[in-house]
């Protein structure tokens, strides 16, 4: 019998090293062939809608789909979780092209997310939930009619309202500050750079989306 000159630096595949090995290929394999799917279905939806966007939305879109759903597919593994973060994401992906494009945003696109609250859904959070939606709500509400020249969008305020519903409470409110924070930000520097007057409305569903998909994955 020859002996190793050195010791194996690996240790040794057991049947259960096997199995987890290919356990974790399987997974991958898995994740792989879905979010490719939901990529797919997000480039034909882009599609469809071409003729009201401009056309380097598109694959910068794409991109960023991809890029979120391989971290959902991380952090909840191929679970309900994941799925219901890709649809989520798919969904606002929909609303903030349409807002940059036009300052438009479809009605369907809040009935889809409430629609969506209810996948995986548990009847002890729906207090949190209903919370969350009128902690939201009711604040933007105010706003609009008390000061209608700073007032949010309706767009705005029904998608930031649905999401609180999905999200609950404390997750939609963390997400509202941080997309409204990281708008009035990024806003004033482009503004600067373009020299715009603030007077001029900008797309805020692209920020609030940002919030809600890094809520929903922490």
């Amino acid at each position: 019998m020859i002996r190793p000159i050195l010791p194996p630096v690996l240790p040794p595949i057991t049947p259960i090293v096997k199995v987890a090995a290919a356990d974790l290929v399987l997974q991958i394999a898995a994740g792989a062939v879905i979010l490719g799917i939901f990529t797919l279905a997000v480039w034909i939806m882009l599609r469809h809608s071409k003729k009201d966007l401009n056309e380097p939305i598109i694959p910068a879109a794409l991109v960023a789909y991809a890029g979120v759903g391989l971290i959902l597919l991380v952090v909840h593994g191929i679970s309900i979780a994941a799925i219901q973060g890709l649809i989520l994401c798919a969904i606002l992906l929909w609303a903030s092209v349409s807002d940059i494009a036009k300052h438009e945003v479809p009605d369907f696109i809040t009935a889809a997310i409430l629609i969506l609250a209810f996948v995986g859904f548990e009847p002890a959070n729906l207090p949190s939930m209903l919370i969350g939606a009128a902690v939201v709500f009711i604040p933007q509400l105010l706003v609009s009619v008390l000061r209608p020249k700073r007032a949010i969008g309706g767009a705005d305020i029904k998608i930031s309202t649905a999401l609180a519903f999905l999200l609950g409470a404390e997750k939609e409110i963390f997400a509202l500050l941080v997309g409204m924070l990281l708008g009035v930000i990024i806003m004033l520097i482009v503004r600067k750079i373009r020299k715009e007057t603030n007077k001029e409305p900008f797309a805020l569903v692209p920020f609030l989306s940002f919030g809600a998909m890094l809520a929903f994955i922490i």
